[in-house]
């Protein structure tokens, strides 16, 4: 069973600038662009090809990502995003496996601040790549009206 734990931080995940300069939020009509930055915890599935030999991670929030984010509020309530993130992550045996993730999530709105995902991506790290099927929650704080924090946490699984 390959599954990874992905939390995104408070600071480090969410500062979202977005274009044309509105936040992430829950008003019709609104495209946001921001960054991604956070660690990401493997499961004991997760191998990876370093030297021609299968690697496996060190376990727990092992890795670490960042990428962007850009997204699309269609209704109050819900909205969609697509992200690419690099990813680098600690294998057992010192080294590094490096990788990709990119997807696309729904996402619905329970108040202004409180919001589920559901969506699909595929990860990609040290040449192995699955598919996976995302399932997360976050809570996010405006901070003016062209930034808002936020902290997700979520879970992802490919059989």
């Amino acid at each position: 069973m390959n599954r990874i734990a992905v939390i995104s931080l408070a600071v480090v995940a969410g500062l979202s600038a977005v274009v044309p300069a509105y936040a992430q939020d829950t008003n019709e009509g609104h495209w946001w662009v921001g960054p991604r930055l956070g660690p990401l915890g493997t499961d004991s599935d997760r191998v990876a090809i370093d030297n021609n030999q299968l690697r496996t991670f060190d376990g727990g929030f092992d890795s670490a990502f960042y990428g962007v984010e850009a997204g699309f509020q269609f209704t109050p309530e819900w909205g969609y995003r697509v992200y690419y993130d690099y990813i680098r992550g600690d294998l057992e045996n010192a080294d590094t496996a490096d990788g990709r993730i990119f997807g696309i999530d729904m996402m619905y709105n329970f108040t202004n601040n409180v919001y589920g995902t559901l969506g699909i991506n595929n990860t990609e790290i040290g040449d192995v790549s699955n598919r996976f099927l995302r399932v997360g929650a976050g809570y996010r704080e405006q901070l003016n009206n062209n930034w808002q924090l936020f902290v997700e946490g979520g879970v992802q699984q490919s059989d």
